[in-house]
């Protein structure tokens, strides 16, 4: 039985990929370890679906430049200490190490002196968020430093994991060996996301928010995940009144926490629309499947730079998972799968395409019902089902 430990600078089960890949492991008869962080009131070991994790005391805190690193830092000494004690008792044969940060991938060094495989999980582009996050051009040091760990980490591993084929270009452009890369998208869970599981026609009177979600005579507009700027929540409460001006009915349900929760709930009201936007906080993993389908019209409106041009965002392999009209920000990483048949592309940060897109799905559900089908045909090509073998393949050396 091959022995495999997944690390991760988040929380175990709430990382949708990281829960998926160690479940995939498990399914393919390998022992699954998760070393992670630890939310406050969580166990510092436990059993979850047969992958045992460990977390160490350290909570995670977005803020400025210096708090990333210090969190970073801290993560990485408290893992490094932690890997060592593990590998001596159990062996591992593969350790894989979920970015970001990059240089956590390091931690595995006397293990693969030792003889075990090391695999990085490229979640995102680490250069491109920190320069789109805080303003810096590629020239900065801060950026050519980072250009140069992701190198290094890449060179390092004797595997690598990509979400996108987008990004490909940036790596190639690195040095970096694509020999060596493996595609896993960002796909769903599918036992999870399973449409068959559910009754959408019960979902909106139980679901299990913080505040009241949408009651049947509603048009409710979804977006879920973490509450940051460049994820583009606000353009979506902006054409709250435009929208409402056709569909009266309309609102806004806004699920996940995150530093920008504040500055979002400032914009409905200085909208006006602060009684049709309900934001329903953290949303446990378990429920999300039923919160999407509460919703009429689902949403990636992300805010385009040279970091979310790449992305290719989990929910939207969720919400058309779960078979809803989605609108989204034209980007190359979001047509990577789906094409004009499948989702409605709107420009960034453009709050009146957005809410012309919303009326003309709401005055033409043939259309919506038509995209509904073609983004789920587009889907069964990358399915968790049909790319957990690849997944699970890169594990074989």
């Amino acid at each position: 039985m091959k022995r495999v430990c997944l690390i991760r600078h988040g929380f175990y089960p709430a990382d949708s990929r990281v829960r998926k890949e160690a479940l995939a492991l498990i399914e393919r008869g390998f022992s699954v370890d998760v070393i992670c962080l630890r939310k406050s009131g969580e166990e510092k070991r436990s059993c979850v679906d047969g992958v045992e994790v460990y977390r160490i005391p350290l909570d995670h805190h977005r803020g400025g430049k210096i708090g990333y690193v210090i969190e970073y830092l801290r993560s990485y000494l408290m893992i490094a200490a932690l890997l060592p004690v593990l590998f001596f008792r159990k062996r591992y044969d593969v350790i894989q190490v979920n970015t970001m940060p990059d240089f956590l991938v390091f931690v595995t060094l006397l293990p693969k002196l030792l003889g075990a495989k090391v695999i990085i999980d490229m979640h995102e582009a680490m250069p491109e968020m920190f320069r789109c996050k805080f303003g810096y051009e590629m020239s900065h040091p801060l950026i050519r430093l980072l250009g140069l760990i992701e190198r290094m980490a890449t060179s390092y591993a004797d595997r690598v994991l990509v979400v996108s084929e987008s990004i490909m270009p940036f790596y190639q452009s690195r040095g970096i060996d694509l020999s060596k890369v493996v595609l896993v998208p960002n796909s769903p869970e599918d036992r999870l996301f399973d449409l068959s599981r559910y009754r959408p026609s019960e979902n909106r009177d139980s679901i299990e928010t913080k505040g009241s979600v949408a009651s049947r005579g509603d048009f409710v507009l979804l977006s879920h995940g973490t509450l940051e700027k460049r994820y583009g929540i606000q353009v979506m409460i902006r054409a709250l009144p435009l929208i409402r001006e056709t569909i009266p009915e309309a609102r806004v349900l806004v699920a996940g926490e995150g530093e920008f929760s504040d500055r979002l709930k400032e914009t409905a009201r200085e909208g006006g629309v602060e009684d049709h936007v309900t934001f329903t906080g953290l949303v446990p993993f378990g429920q999300i499947p039923k919160v999407i389908l509460s919703a009429d019209i689902c949403f990636v409106p992300l805010i385009s730079d040279e970091f979310t041009n790449i992305m290719a965002p989990n929910k939207l392999y969720e919400y058309v998972s779960m078979k809803r009209p989605v609108i989204a920000t034209n980007t190359t990483g979001m047509r990577e799968f789906f094409d004009d048949s499948c989702v409605v592309y709107v420009p960034s940060d453009d709050e009146e395409a957005l809410a012309q897109a919303v009326v003309q799905l709401y005055q033409n559900p043939a259309r919506a019902e038509s995209m509904v089908q073609n983004a789920w045909d587009a889907f069964q090509d990358v399915k968790w089902d049909a790319v957990k073998r690849r997944y699970s393949d890169s594990f074989l050396f």
